[in-house]
């Protein structure tokens, strides 16, 4: 499993181009995010050197499945697969979307913040039994905090 992004209408960007475009709709932060489909498909030293050189701080949000370069600045990690097929060492923060009667994760992965999301239906609609459910999870595992996926609420995909 890798990710489900179509890659076939994107555009290929020269790193110093790249660097101007993020820099043009930065707004003045100095973060950069990436995320979409499996960004650890794409990531590599050069665009880490790349990014902080020009004075971003970088985050990415993963599945896991690869090794990452180093000098990311903040690592979520959303596994959606076994946790013998992780990539990753320790995250920053750990994602898992939970439907109804699933139980609480027990993790392989280190991580300093841990996120408990209720699943949706296949429509993006938030499940309530499993809102609930999670609700109580987190009620009875205080090191878990709920996290809403807003691009299902939204229809962002």
């Amino acid at each position: 499993f890798d990710c489900d992004t179509e890659f076939t209408s994107g555009v290929k960007w020269e790193l110093e181009d790249l660097i101007q475009e993020i820099r043009s709709v930065d707004g003045g932060s100095n973060w950069v995010i990436l995320t979409g489909g499996e960004p650890g498909l794409q990531i590599d030293q050069v665009l880490v050197c790349a990014l902080h050189d020009a004075g971003f701080m970088i985050a990415i949000e993963t599945n896991g499945t690869k090794a990452l370069p180093k000098g990311i600045d903040w690592t979520s990690c959303s596994p959606k697969t076994a946790e013998h097929t992780l990539r990753v060492g320790k995250v920053d923060e750990l994602r898992y979307v939970r439907n109804s009667g699933q139980g609480i994760p027990r993790p392989s992965l280190q991580a300093d913040h841990h996120f408990l999301s209720p699943a949706a239906t296949a429509d993006g609609v938030l499940d309530r039994p499993s809102l609930a459910h999670v609700l109580t999870l987190i009620s009875e595992n205080p090191d878990w905090r709920i996290s809403v996926q807003q691009h299902k609420a939204w229809s962002v995909r």
